[in-house]
């Protein structure tokens, strides 16, 4: 009974985490840009009568504007629930996930152990794996300033396991768990929750300028169905 309690807990403490995480996003990226095609449009008049080559060109520029809303608001979608996962499931997921932080950021990804053609894993566990990966590389983006990543992915016929590596600055274990409202620290409690809830087991080593090694594990033959869908 204390152990499902917990349970209960820290499933919803991750999704309010995510919902606060979508919240900043919405309010700091799509709503800055309405905004401001909202500004332009509403100045057209005025400034039409005193320019009107220059309104034209804030016209062209709220157009621009809207279409950085339109692909944030796809960005924030498929951050959501990509529809890949649900149809193809984890492996093709994370080579998506993989391409487009790739092409982002300029950095050389190397997928390793990756078969698609396997089985499709349970769900609570398709969506553990690829939210920790996604956790993952989005530290390495906003942190590490690494040039390199190697994710390796080894599945048998009970557990799966997933390792991350990157050649970026590292950090100090012992600061980043103690600063416990930083974004990493964040970042690692909710890894580290989400596959203790799937009974799995979490593993970080980090160091000043040496990288960051990461390793989690996951058993397939869960006990109890859980409703990580978030």
């Amino acid at each position: 009974q204390d152990r499902l309690q917990k349970l209960s807990h820290k499933i919803v403490r991750l999704q309010e985490e995510e919902r606060r995480r979508v919240s900043r996003e919405l309010h700091d990226g799509i709503n800055q840009l309405l905004v401001s095609v909202k500004y332009k449009i509403e100045n057209f008049e005025d400034k039409f009568n005193q320019s009107p080559e220059q309104a034209l060109s804030d016209i062209k520029k709220a157009d621009i504007f809207l279409d950085e809303a339109i692909s944030e608001v796809r960005r924030v979608s498929h951050d959501l629930r990509p529809s890949v996962l649900d149809d193809l499931g984890l492996v093709p997921a994370i080579n998506n996930l993989v391409r487009r932080f790739s092409e982002r950021n300029l950095i050389d990804v190397q997928l390793n152990g990756v078969d698609e053609s396997f089985d499709r894993l349970p769900t609570d566990v398709e969506t553990a794996m690829y939210r920790i990966v996604q956790e993952a590389l989005m530290n390495i983006e906003k942190h590490a300033n690494a040039s390199l990543v190697s994710i390796n992915i080894n599945r048998t016929d009970s557990n799966i396991t997933i390792r991350i590596e990157d050649n970026g600055e590292g950090f100090s274990m012992q600061n980043a768990l103690r600063k416990s409202e930083s974004t990493r620290s964040m970042g690692l409690r909710n890894m580290r929750e989400r596959i203790e809830l799937l009974q799995g087991t979490f593993f970080i080593h980090s160091d000043v300028g040496k990288g960051t090694f990461l390793e989690v594990k996951a058993p397939l033959n869960l006990d109890t169905p859980l409703n990580l869908e978030t």
